[in-house]
């Protein structure tokens, strides 16, 4: 995930991606991330996810970009494209071929903070997704019951659905161990 250190203070993209996105300087952000994260995990053995939203899958510049990224960097069989949630997901044909394409590379899909916004269970029957990530939301709650059922019964589905899941903000082992 995109960072911003400015006078050794670390920034989270809520306080300059919309900021990034007025000026005109997203693209070449997401661009620099994608080159400096390829480079990075191409020495390494471990998988490693990007975050890409629906308008960057239809931004063809990036698409040409990203492809040839992996290609330089030969980092497919490493790479997981984490789809943030929107609501134009659902009964997308050109995301599906694109998302289809992906696959037949070995990429791994995966949909992102799942229990959020526009979380829809059609997604896990329209979109060639491998992984669920739940979102951390839930997660820093699954002392509370009701929420705790809620987790239970997505991971069921997921499970239903051939899907590996993911909790966001497991931050100590309590959660681990409740999840």
């Amino acid at each position: 995930l995109v960072r911003l250190k400015y006078e050794d203070k670390i920034y989270t993209p809520y306080f300059f991606l919309e900021v990034s996105k007025k000026a005109n300087l997203y693209s070449k952000l997401q661009q620099i991330m994608v080159e400096k994260c390829f480079k990075k995990f191409s020495t390494l053995n471990y998988k490693f996810s990007i975050n890409l939203s629906l308008s960057d899958l239809k931004n063809e510049k990036f698409l040409r970009f990203l492809f040839n990224e992996i290609k330089k960097y030969n980092i497919s069989n490493k790479l997981i494209i984490e789809l943030l949630e929107d609501e134009e997901l659902i009964k997308n044909e050109e995301l599906n071929k694109l998302l289809k394409l992906f696959k037949e590379k070995g990429i791994q899909i995966a949909l992102d903070d799942f229990g959020s916004e526009y979380s829809n269970f059609i997604y896990l029957q329209d979109l060639q997704t491998d992984i669920l990530k739940i979102d951390g939301s839930l997660i820093k709650n699954i002392n509370d019951k009701k929420i705790y059922e809620m987790i239970k019964k997505i991971v069921e589905i997921a499970h239903i659905h051939n899907l590996q899941t993911v909790g966001e903000f497991v931050e100590n082992e309590e959660i681990l161990n409740k999840l």
